[in-house]
């Protein structure tokens, strides 16, 4: 492992929930996975690591090493093939550098994509600067290749779709030699390579709080989400930590445009041990180790087997209507969706706690269409959706990260959509001061008060500046509470202006993403989100700093606010609403429909019906109820057979129940 080449990402970007490729929740792949058989797991680290002798060609040794230009480290490479011998492949030896490397390859062929591969590697050779001869390499990366030697054990003889290769690398420790050979020579003969997964120190948690690093060029990327799910499915107690870590073979891969992630234990707890004689398996936290493994095994599997879904939704944004909603989920995927009782469904809450769910009622090709009931004013409503393979064989939520191994999207997914059923207002408001200089090398601050009160639901910003190069600009906007959100930090080269940009959280493209003169919507650098649920009123600050002396400066032209948010001041009771209820029968309907209301005060109530999508269908009755019981008897022999929903309507609040009508 040579030392890390590290480059820290934590910038905030808020990017659209609205579509993802993952992989689901699986019981099979758990059952396959449970069957590691880690007493295997830690023998193979003590034998590569000397702690225990080995027979090598009939004859016993004791590692001392596997440096790449120590004899040992061909007897590591002999143990290596034996060991996938003994598994039931036929290992393949791959020379380079005039034969003074040699990387080992085992291959199970898929059945539905043989030429398609999935890698797990790690490399065997270890290094040591005091002496490079006596070095056990236990952490650095006898751990890393003893995991992919039983990940060749455990898959064997299971069915993938994929081919899957098993790599063991050489001279990692000189500069990702084996693998920047194997990469280049996938390349140049268009090898599929789908996805790798390099594993490299996983023993070392001497703090014991369970953070790994998960090496990535995209924090976003398909690879990346699989293995960060496996690990939230499967050992919620391990904490991943992204990075774009490029010190181990994954980087050799990303140089070749291939997808590759890398799993190695935290850096900011790294084993002070390694590459020296003290590297030795005393050091391990097996528990931590195993459960590393493990992740690394399902991801794997999950990828393998093509245990995903890809699910499309155009959230639902906050509303004035009371009415049911349709939400719509387009699902696509390798595999069949479920059908009948098993179909997708929609869960939804409106106290974040308790969820019901609504079974999709229409698909057309792979759009699945859902029914949320309508709430009274002042409900956020939470819901996301689930699915489940025809086979029963995995489940998936969206967003991601929830699952069940018996109903459907029990797990809660740690993010859901939600929306708020309110008076809602939109507004925009912009400042009285514009235009104003941007002179050089100085920070230039505006500010309006905003009068009217309302609650922020959504928040988007305009700006527009004139400057001759926009990446010498860091544009920052403030609340009256003093939530700071950047919008924008030296983006777009040496390109000029920002013309009428709206920085807008839902936005296709982050400003990161573009490219000056900014021109449309983009997502800001930080979310405008933060702003959510806070306040209008009150002094708002945007500050653009100018960090090139040299400049010629600019011009601040205008920039404004655009509000959504709920009218706070309409004077809405909550807290003593009218107390009514109703009760329909009977239900399933054919002809006549008896409803009979319980009011406890004289109440106009307005009474209609409406189809699955939401369309009014037919208003029965609007008028004032006496305290007590009230029956109303209304004929329903003009509807169509099918699912409705009633709904009762007093002034801001709503009940609303389902009706089915047969004939």
């Amino acid at each position: 492992m040579k030392r890390l080449l590290l480059s820290l990402l934590t910038l905030l970007i808020a990017l659209p929930l609205l579509s993802s490729a993952q992989v689901g929740y699986s019981t099979y792949v758990d059952s396959v996975v449970g069957q590691t058989d880690t007493s295997n797991l830690k023998l193979l680290v003590r034998q590569l690591s000397g702690d225990t002798a080995v027979l090598i060609n009939g004859q016993p040794h004791t590692f001392t090493t596997r440096y790449a230009y120590n004899p040992q480290n061909e007897l590591a490479e002999d143990f290596i093939a034996a060991k996938f011998t003994e598994y039931g492949y036929t290992p393949e030896i791959q020379s380079f550098r005039n034969d003074t490397g040699q990387n080992i390859i085992a291959t199970k062929p898929g059945l539905l994509y043989p030429y398609k591969y999935l890698i797990i590697s790690g490399h065997y050779d270890s290094h040591a600067f005091a002496d490079p001869n006596f070095a056990p390499g236990a952490d650095d990366n006898a751990s890393g290749t003893a995991a992919m030697l039983e990940a060749a054990r455990l898959l064997k003889d299971v069915p993938t779709d994929y081919s899957i290769r098993f790599i063991a690398f050489d001279m990692e420790e000189m500069g990702l030699w084996g693998s920047f050979y194997y990469a280049q020579q996938a390349a140049l003969a268009d090898m599929d390579i789908v996805g790798v997964i390099n594993l490299d120190m996983l023993g070392y948690n001497s703090d014991s709080d369970y953070t790994y690093d998960l090496c990535t060029e995209d924090n976003n990327s398909q690879l990346t989400l699989d293995v960060e799910l496996s690990a939230a499915y499967y050992f919620p107690w391990l904490i991943t930590h992204k990075d774009n870590c490029n010190g181990s073979d994954q980087y050799a891969f990303w140089a070749s445009d291939y997808p590759a992630i890398g799993m190695i234990e935290a850096h900011s707890n790294f084993n002070p041990d390694y590459h020296t004689v003290d590297d030795v398996i005393g050091n391990f936290d097996f528990g931590y180790y195993f459960a590393l493994a493990k992740t690394a095994y399902s991801a794997l599997l999950a990828n393998a087997l093509d245990y995903r879904y890809i699910i499309t939704h155009q959230k639902l944004l906050s509303t004035n209507e009371t009415s049911p909603r349709l939400a719509e989920a387009v699902i696509t995927g390798p595999h069949p969706v479920a059908q009948g009782d098993n179909r997708p469904r929609l869960y939804y809450s409106t106290d974040s706690v308790n969820y019901e769910y609504a079974l999709s009622f229409e698909s057309v090709g792979d759009t699945f269409c859902f029914m949320i009931p309508g709430v009274s004013f002042g409900t956020t409503v939470n819901y996301y959706f689930s699915v489940q393979d025809e086979e029963g064989n995995y489940s998936m939520t969206f967003p991601y990260g929830g699952y069940d191994t018996e109903t459907q999207g029990s797990v809660l997914p740690p993010v859901t959509y939600s929306y708020l059923v309110d008076m809602l207002v939109r507004d925009t408001v912009c400042s009285v001061n514009t235009p104003l200089p941007l002179p050089t090398s100085t920070t230039t601050y505006d500010e309006f008060t905003v009068g009217f009160t309302g609650r922020i639901e959504d928040l988007d910003v305009m700006v527009d500046i004139t400057h001759t190069a926009t990446r010498d600009l860091k544009i920052t906007l403030t609340g009256p509470d003093n939530t700071s959100v950047i919008l924008a930090n030296q983006q777009g080269g040496p390109g000029d202006n920002y013309t009428q940009t709206v920085f807008d959280d839902d936005a296709d493209l982050s400003i990161i993403q573009g490219a000056a003169p900014f021109t449309g919507h983009y997502r800001p650098i930080e979310p405008l989100g933060r702003f959510r649920n806070k306040y209008t009123d009150g002094t708002w600050k945007l500050a653009v700093n100018e960090s090139n002396f040299y400049n010629a400066g600019g011009s601040l032209n205008s920039w404004c606010l655009h509000f959504f948010y709920a009218d706070t001041t309409v004077g809405i009771i909550k807290n003593t609403p009218n107390q009514y209820s109703f009760r329909c029968y009977p239900n399933p309907v054919k002809d006549k429909l008896e409803i009979l209301f319980t009011v406890d005060r004289k109440t106009h109530v307005k009474l209609a019906i409406y189809s699955l999508t939401g369309t009014l269908v037919k208003t029965l009755s609007s008028n004032y109820l006496l305290p007590g019981n009230n029956l109303i008897v209304t004929p329903v022999a003009d509807l169509l057979p099918g699912i409705y929903f009633i709904r009762a309507s007093s002034g801001k609040e709503s009940i609303t129940k389902k009706l089915v009508v047969v004939r």
